[in-house]
C-alpha cells in the first residue's frame, strides 16, 4: 500500500518542483510509489499550483482539493475526507494547502502509509527535518 505525499516547500525551485509532481503522478499512477496527495505551502500555492494544474490537466490527472486549493484551481473537485487516505492508483490527486512544514509532517504521518514520501525544498535544514519526522 503506498499513499504517498509530495510536499512543495516554500523554499522549492518552482520548475524543479511541477516536474516532480508531474512524473510522480502522471507517469505511472498504478504503481505503489506514485504519489496520491499533494501538499503545498501557502505562501507558493497561489502562483505555483495553477502551472501544476496546467501540467497535469493536460496528463489527464483530475484533481480532489481542500478548500483553500480550490482557490486557484480551475478543474478540482471539493476533496472529502476520505481523499487523504486514498492510495487512488489512478489519474487523480489530491491536494492541500498548508501553512508550514509543521503542518505538513503532520498531514502526512496521519495519513500515510510508510511507503514513499517526499519533499521538495532547497533548506538542507527543512530536508532533514522531514526526514527525521515522517
Amino acid at each position: 500500500t503506498g499513499n504517498n505525499h509530495v510536499y512543495i516547500d516554500k523554499e522549492a525551485q518552482l520548475s524543479m518542483a511541477v516536474k516532480i509532481i508531474v512524473n510522480a503522478k502522471a507517469s505511472r499512477p498504478s504503481v505503489c510509489n506514485a504519489a496520491e496527495t499533494l501538499l503545498i505551502h501557502s505562501e507558493i500555492a497561489p502562483f505555483l499550483l495553477p502551472a501544476i494544474e496546467k501540467e497535469l490537466v493536460e496528463h489527464g490527472v483530475s484533481l480532489r482539493a481542500d478548500t483553500r486549493a480550490l482557490e486557484y484551481l480551475e478543474t478540482a473537485a471539493l476533496a472529502e475526507e476520505a481523499d487523504w487516505d486514498t492510495e487512488y492508483l489512478d489519474y487523480i490527486l489530491a491536494v492541500k494547502v498548508v501553512d508550514s512544514l509543521s503542518e505538513a509532517i503532520a498531514h502526512i504521518n496521519r495519513h500515510n502509509t510508510k511507503h514513499s514520501e517526499t519533499i521538495v525544498t532547497d533548506s538542507y535544514s527543512a530536508s532533514q527535518r522531514f526526514l527525521n519526522e515522517v
